[in-house]
């Protein structure tokens, strides 16, 4: 990916820094539900290339972190900001325009779980396999 952007080492400190700060402000913007989609996007972002960047250069890979991307994707679709948050005190219109409000909005819950199943069954099918990680 750092060769797409030609670049032939890591970013310098201050895109981390800037990363992290981004990272908590978006964090507690979709905590209290200020910019709920913009700031889901940018918590996704500022996580990934953290992450990213962090494991590029190790040889572990990022168990823990992989569930919680694979949760948080689907979460963009899903209604944000519809009930208790800021954005419907300030976009009322905005919102009853944009939503749906029917019992249909589960499908990107549905996917976040079929997605976290599936990879806790695959390092489960691979242990099995391989004979890894039985007592």
């Amino acid at each position: 990916i750092l060769q797409l952007f030609a670049l032939d080492g890591p970013p310098d400190a201050i895109f981390f820094d800037s990363m992290v700060a981004v990272g908590y402000i978006f964090s507690f913007f979709l905590i209290i539900g200020f910019l709920s989609r913009i700031s889901a996007f940018a918590v996704i972002v500022s996580g990934l290339s953290l992450i990213g960047i962090v494991y590029s250069w190790g040889t572990a890979w990022s168990h823990g972190y992989n569930v919680i991307f694979l949760t948080m994707i689907p979460m963009l679709f899903m209604p944000l900001g519809q009930f208790f948050s800021i954005d419907r005190l300030l976009f009322p219109k905005y919102l009853d325009r944009s939503y749906e409000r029917n019992r249909n909005n589960g499908w990107a819950i549905f996917i976040s779980v079929a997605s976290v199943s599936l990879m806790y069954f695959n390092a489960f099918f691979f242990k099995i396999i391989t004979g890894r990680g039985m007592a």
